[in-house]
């Protein structure tokens, strides 16, 4: 039986595609997420502005923008607009791992209050269907299946 924690790792896996550009990832960063991320790079270890020599040793959103506040203003107002890029894809592999990993009934999709929280969030938002939670799951169920046969050879 596959225990809970197994589950939030088999979620993550749902539909991943090996990186083909060959970029090389940042250790705890997916995309950017912040306003102040697209000011920072991490090198050797460290978080280092892009416009100064400061470096920090963790990557904390708020030491970050009062650095910029501080220090370079007018490069601040350049993301005050910030809006991070919104994937379907990316939204419908976090609703699939919630729905397993909280024991949600897939039903909750069709609750017209939860449709509205969803659009109200992102108006855009196409709200995948009961259907298509099932069959994503399904393809999570055979690639789980797939590794633990393979695991048991």
């Amino acid at each position: 039986m596959i225990s809970r924690e197994d589950s939030f790792m088999l979620v993550d896996d749902l539909n991943e595609e090996p990186n083909s550009n060959n970029q090389t990832s940042t250790p705890g960063v997916s995309n950017c997420r912040s306003p102040a991320d697209p000011h920072f790079e991490f090198i050797d270890s460290r978080w280092k502005c892009k416009y100064c020599s400061t470096s920090y040793e963790n990557r904390h959103t708020s030491t970050f923008l009062k650095h910029l506040r501080n220090k370079h203003k007018e490069k601040l107002r350049d993301t005050s607009n910030y809006n991070p890029e919104f994937k379907d894809d990316e939204f419908r592999k976090k609703l699939l791992k919630w729905i397993v990993t909280d024991d949600q009934a897939f039903m909750t999709l069709e609750n017209s209050k939860f449709q509205d929280m969803l659009k109200y969030l992102q108006p855009n938002l196409q709200i995948p269907t009961t259907t298509t939670i099932r069959r994503d799951l399904d393809k999570c169920y055979d690639k789980t299946k797939q590794k633990l046969v393979e695991n048991y050879k």
